[in-house]
């Protein structure tokens, strides 16, 4: 009996760096022009998560919180610079054994600054590559996983969960 490649831990891509957040947890509630449905799910849970950790939105918040999700194929280099000075920012991700389908590579990336100043407070990266999954199916688990850390900012580390790849 084989296997199937596209069941089993998933690896969530962690990264967050911040500095201690204010007592005041307000967060300016902007209107934002019209955006994707995913932009604006991302936006929604993570408002969700930021309110259950204590945030609230506020006309005058302290905190202006940015939000961005992104979706690419897996197997692209990914470089910035000449032709002289190239360096890469993504490399291409090898298939699994018994694969059959072309990863994508999901992100999110959570920004909370300070309104007054444009101090960044705190950010959250999280990403993770699927096979069969979509962006929606996933935003959940990279919201989680993005601001995991947000009382104390733990850098680059890796979280594994199981599921569907």
């Amino acid at each position: 009996m084989l296997i199937s490649a596209c069941t089993g831990p998933i690896e969530t891509r962690v990264s967050s760096s911040g500095v201690a957040l204010s007592s005041d947890r307000t967060i300016l509630n902007e209107q934002h022009g019209n955006h994707s449905d995913i932009l604006v799910q991302a936006r929604s849970l993570t408002l969700q998560q930021l309110d259950s950790r204590g945030f609230s939105l506020a006309p005058n918040g302290a905190h202006k919180l940015d939000v961005t999700v992104s979706e690419r194929p897996a197997n692209l280099l990914v470089t910035t610079g000449t032709e002289q000075g190239k360096a890469v920012l993504t490399s291409p991700k090898p298939k699994k054994p018994l694969q059959s389908c072309v990863d994508s590579e999901f992100n999110l990336v959570v920004r909370l600054t300070r309104v007054a100043d444009g101090t960044e407070l705190y950010r959250g990266r999280a990403s993770e590559y699927h096979c069969k999954a979509s962006l929606a199916d996933v935003l959940p688990f990279l919201v989680n996983a993005a601001l995991a850390d947000l009382s104390s900012p733990k850098g680059e580390h890796i979280i594994k969960r199981r599921g569907f790849d």
